[in-house]
């Protein structure tokens, strides 16, 4: 699992900062090189946090303290989750080896 945070640009003075966690898909292994059952595999899982209101105050951004809960029926999830994949696709290599190297450490 990698972490990830990108920000969608709402005007010039505000933007939502996305945090997110992503796991990408693993494929069905079938058989084990020792000929044993193998096991399914996994689909790509995004776990996205509640988004975060930014402003801007001269060249620096800092959460409004708006509670985006209260939004939960009106952000379009949807739009979101198309965004965190387009940030994961712009970067995809960096996010395999991110994922990879956490796997390796566990």
């Amino acid at each position: 699992m990698s972490s990830h945070t990108f920000y969608l640009p709402l005007d010039p003075a505000y933007r939502l900062r996305i945090d997110f966690n992503y796991s990408p898909a693993r494929p069905d292994v079938y058989y084990l090189p020792n000929g044993d059952p193998g096991y399914p595999g996994d689909p790509e899982e995004f776990d996205l946090a509640i988004p975060v209101l930014e402003a801007r105050s001269g060249n620096r951004w800092s959460p409004t303290g708006f509670p985006m809960h209260v939004l939960d029926g009106v952000l379009d999830w949807e739009r979101i989750e198309d965004a965190a994949r387009d940030f994961l696709e712009a970067d995809a290599s960096r996010a395999a080896d991110e994922y990879h190297a956490s796997r390796e450490a566990d």
